[in-house]
């Protein structure tokens, strides 16, 4: 008759009363078969009987002829299969016990005789104390993909302990990689283990386990989120899948192609998350392996019906040479560098080794470089500004990037407001942004407004675009600014930037003559670069470049609430000040000037004396008494000026989906327009870089780690300079 399985456990009186017994004083008693059944991740699993504590050591009972046992059958990723002790010998070369164990063939009749050893064998009945994490086990395992339940035993290694957010069942990783929760019913011991039960494995999960063993509980999930899609790995490839299913430790999923369902630890590297560079040979782009990042190049079709340059003939070039450029829904999607080629342009890259590009005019004038450019876009009166044009080789003008993935599209998230459209994607799930006022120009709050009018402002006079900066008032004070500092940095070149400006920029603005296509009107021309809001897994909203984007190109301002001091200290005692810059730029400023340019301190008195003038507005071309202004402020310095701050709060733009990154391709700029006044700075994102396209924006949010007490930021860009954290 066989026996059944039987460990050196408490007797079941002693059980109830968790008596405690000393070392010798355990008794051998028959556990109490159970009934298999899986939980299958219900809602109601099944009762379990309570585990006992889990000893030092689990004492394990030696088996003896006709005891019914779970034997390894073919090999560690099949199925175990019952059998019955039938012989116990020596093995006379390994000086170890061994097992003749009979079991009945699948399609054959009688018994089949087979030789094991322990680490081959499972007890039939569950253990009754609480397994510790890396105990070797076999456990049932039910295929999400069929219908009916096999019942069949699998090899694998204790994850986890039953919990009660677990439902009182164990987390089991299988030998084949796989994972699921099981019932305390469904989980046998093997008789014998290694002491590093990863050497027990099969070899694919050799080093998975190992990792997991000797770092538990310390455990990193991935966040996922129901109807989700995400990229798993599977036989060596990438495989979208979409969650059907979180539960703790383990999420469903199923694969796209072929509609399988499986079971995946959340901690597993098999959720790929590591980033790749774009392929620019293959111009597929996916600088993550993230489902929300993949997506692909399609090349801007220019339509046959465009015009295009005429032959060239001996003329002088005037207004009639070109097409004016009139803005329309379809053109503003486009790159700007591409809408000068559906105006009659084209463009050129020419040279055998050291590539060139040329720009043929409509009227088949060939332009090489951007003062060629400038002057003709000046005698032609083109409305379209020298930053629609690109003599670089690395943009491709055409390209635009188009997301894999989209369960939820917007066409325009700023609904006009932005001189583009701001589009959103989200490829994870069909949620939106939630739904903020959107503005473009900050809004001064109450004590604010009348400070902060446009009241401290000088103009020019030039009508050749401001192409000479030493004619240029505006210009010039910039220029004045950067011999204060002395430093190489420079204005404006070619309506880009190729660097920041620590003084400042100051543009020119609607009282000077000059026109909107000046070289120096850059930030309140608006972005010209149509960009897309996209959700990702890791860090929430971001924002991409849907075109080659060139270093220096302006994207867009940082706008919220104009407060002052006082009102941004009560601010910050109410709300969260992470999201408040301080506009105190002429304060900022002197603090990081070098020692002998300081200026003197601005009394309040003197402040006054300014403010007494009957004009604000320095005019170039006026030689008054409005000068005074200038030269109280050019030799004093505004430290006992108040101060103001901008917050954003309700209102919402597209600067605040810029994530930080360790390795930013956007800056922050000081730029002055509106007003000439150093207290109310623009501040503008501008590129330091070429962006090409689907590449994500960022910038350094320049926070000091441990500078706001009880709040920690941890960067998620994975850069090669990832500091790890940035508040």
């Amino acid at each position: 008759m066989a026996q059944r399985s039987t460990y050196c456990v408490y007797s079941a009186r002693e059980a109830s009363s968790h008596k405690k017994f000393k070392k010798g004083e355990l008794e051998s008693v028959a556990v109490v078969e159970l009934p298999l059944c899986h939980s299958s991740y219900s809602s109601n699993p099944p009762p379990s009987i309570p585990l006992l504590p889990t000893p030092a050591f689990i004492p394990r009972r030696s088996p003896v002829v006709g005891q019914v046992i779970y034997m390894l059958w073919k090999n560690l990723l099949h199925c175990w299969k019952k059998a019955t002790i039938h012989k116990i010998i020596m093995n006379e070369t390994t000086q170890q016990m061994e097992y003749v164990v009979h079991y009945k063939p699948t399609k054959k009749p009688g018994y089949l005789a087979r030789r094991i050893t322990l680490k081959e064998m499972a007890y039939d009945l569950p253990c009754p104390y609480m397994l510790p994490v890396g105990a070797r086990v076999i456990a049932k395992y039910v295929d999400e993909n069929r219908s009916e339940d096999d019942g069949m035993f699998y090899a694998g290694v204790v994850a986890d302990y039953p919990k009660i957010t677990t439902k009182n069942r164990y987390l089991i990783f299988f030998d084949d990689g796989s994972a699921q929760y099981v019932s305390q019913e469904a989980v046998f011991l093997v008789f014998e283990s290694s002491k590093d039960v990863w050497n027990d494995v099969y070899p694919t999960s050799y080093n998975f386990i190992q990792n997991y063993i000797i770092e538990y509980p310390e455990c990193l999930l991935v966040r996922l989120k129901e109807g989700s899609l995400v990229s798993v790995e599977w036989n060596g490839l990438c495989h979208l899948v979409r969650v059907l299913e979180v539960d703790y430790a383990l999420a469903k999923v199923q694969f796209e192609t072929d509609e399988r369902i499986e079971w995946i630890y959340r901690g597993s590297g098999r959720f790929l998350l590591d980033c790749n560079k774009a392929d620019v040979s293959s111009r597929t782009v996916q600088p993550d392996l993230l489902v929300e990042y993949q997506g692909s190049i399609k090349k801007v079709i220019v339509p046959a019906h465009a015009p295009r340059p005429r032959q060239l003939q001996s003329h002088r070039c005037s207004s009639n040479c070109i097409t004016q450029y009139f803005r329309n829904a379809e053109l503003d999607k486009l790159s700007p560098l591409a809408v000068p080629l559906f105006l009659g342009w084209s463009r050129e890259v020419v040279g055998l080794h050291e590539k060139e590009v040329l720009y043929v005019a409509p009227c088949g004038v060939r332009l090489s470089n951007y003062s060629e450019l400038t002057k003709y876009l000046l005698n032609t009166d083109c409305n379209m500004p020298v930053d629609y044009f690109y003599f670089g080789t690395g943009v491709n003008i055409l390209d635009e990037f188009v997301p894999a993935h989209v369960l939820l599209k917007v066409d325009d998230f700023s609904h006009g407001k932005e001189s583009r459209p701001v589009e959103i994607v989200n490829a994870l799930d069909p949620n939106n942004l939630p739904d903020f006022k959107y503005i473009t120009q900050s809004e001064a709050s109450h004590g604010v407004a009348e400070r902060a009018k446009r009241t401290f402002l000088t103009c020019c006079d030039c009508t050749d675009n401001c192409m000479d900066a030493s004619k240029c008032a505006c210009l010039k004070l910039t220029m004045e600014r950067l011999a204060i500092w002395n430093t190489n940095s420079t204005t404006y070149q070619n309506r880009r930037l190729n660097g920041q400006v620590t003084g400042g920029l100051y543009e020119c603005n609607d009282i000077c003559k000059c026109k909107m296509t000046c070289l120096n009107r850059v930030v309140q021309s608006g972005s010209m670069w149509p960009l897309q809001i996209f959700n990702t897994a890791r860090k929430g909203w971001g924002v991409r470049a849907l075109h080659d984007i060139p270093n220096g190109s302006f994207l867009c301002t940082y706008t919220g609430e104009l407060l002052t001091d006082e009102e941004a200290k009560m601010r910050d005692e109410r709300y969260d000040s992470t999201y408040m810059a301080n506009l105190n730029y002429a304060r900022l400023d002197e603090d990081g000037k070098p020692e002998g340019t300081k200026k003197k301190q601005l009394t309040s008195q003197d402040y006054n004396d300014c403010l007494q003038d009957d004009c604000f507005v320095v005019d170039a071309r006026v030689n008054g008494n409005a000068s005074r202004f200038f030269n109280v402020c050019s030799n004093y310095s505004m430290e006992n000026v108040q101060a103001f701050y901008l917050r954003w709060n309700v209102t919402n733009c597209i600067f605040l989906m810029f994530q930080h990154t360790c390795d930013p391709n956007v800056i922050l700029q000081h730029v002055f327009s509106d007003t000439h006044n150093v207290r109310f700075p623009q501040l503008a994102f501008f590129t330091t870089c070429l962006v090409k396209a689907g590449s994500e924006l960022g910038f350094d949010y320049g926070y000091k780690v441990g500078s706001v007490p009880g709040k920690q930021w941890y960067c998620s860009c994975r850069t090669p300079y990832c500091q790890g954290r940035f508040l």
